[in-house]
């Protein structure tokens, strides 16, 4: 449940509002690769954690004409394996999982600075300002067993809105967005039922692209909040994560290119303090 959340808090996304013209469709396959340490809260008996996790994700995005803006309806859908280490009570433990991690739905709209175009009509824009917002569903149906601690599913439905703006002046981007994550309940962990409070998150961007689609990008994050209530038993047990990124965009054929992210954390308070790399074609 930590790993889940905290990776929520900390999805530095550039570009996450671009114009695009309408009634084009995306594919992409991403692997990623984690590694660093778990931080639980002192009411769970384990001790120096780690793990070392793979991600294999499926992307679609298609762009739409929404009431004469833009927008973007992106079906996300990753799969995980990895090895997680640590002290349960004092004892030396391993543990390996390999499952499904929930899939997410977003529909983004840019409602100002990003009208609907056509492929043709689009050929001759020239993106300015440009705001938006977002709205994220996780859906729960990853692996998720109520006796474990680790689980790479939530066995809970949660919302990400998000609100956003940039602003291109000459070969620079300039990005910032706002968002909450909100949770319904987990009715099952070791027999209790979980409650957790919104975790906020801010980010933003700055983008320097030497050509079309050949883009790089400085992203930092920040997200807080996200106690517990186990069973009608309040935890402190609040995350404060900040992280930075870098992202190069490199096109490789007229349709297609390659993306790679490299994530680290500054600091963490709880959940995941974590290294990751990740490439998209």
């Amino acid at each position: 449940m930590f790993l889940a959340t905290t990776a929520r808090a900390q999805q530095l996304e550039p570009r996450a509002f671009s114009a695009a013209p309408v009634g084009v469709n995306f594919a992409l396959l991403g692997y990623g690769y984690s590694t660093g340490d778990l931080l639980f809260s002192q009411d769970i008996p384990i001790e120096d954690a780690s793990a070392k996790i793979n991600t294999l994700t499926g992307i679609y995005v298609r762009t739409l004409d929404f009431f004469g803006t833009s927008a973007k309806l992106a079906v996300i859908a990753p799969f995980a394996w990895g090895t997680y280490r640590g002290k349960l009570t004092g004892i030396d433990t391993s543990t390996t999982r390999a499952s499904f991690v929930d899939p997410k739905v977003q529909l983004a709209v840019s409602f100002l600075g990003a009208p609907a175009r056509t492929p043709r009509e689009f050929a001759g824009f020239r993106e300015g300002t440009v705001a938006g917002a977002a709205l994220m569903v996780s859906v729960p149906v990853g692996q998720y067993d109520p006796s474990k601690i680790v689980n790479l599913g939530t066995n809970r439905w949660a919302f990400r809105p998000r609100i956003g703006a940039s602003h291109t002046a000459g070969k620079f981007t300039f990005e910032l967005f706002g968002d909450v994550w909100l949770f319904l309940d987990n009715p099952d962990q070791f027999g209790e039922v979980v409650k957790q409070e919104p975790i906020w998150a801010i980010q933003s961007h700055v983008i320097y692209s030497f050509r079309p689609g050949l883009w790089l990008g400085f992203d930092a994050g920040y997200g807080t909040g996200g106690n517990t209530t186990v069973g009608g038993v309040h935890k402190n047990n609040r995350q404060q994560n900040t992280m930075l990124a870098g992202t190069l965009a490199v096109p490789i054929t007229r349709r297609g290119a390659l993306k790679f992210v490299y994530l680290t954390g500054v600091s963490t308070r709880l959940g995941a303090d974590f290294e990751i790399g990740r490439a998209h074609v």
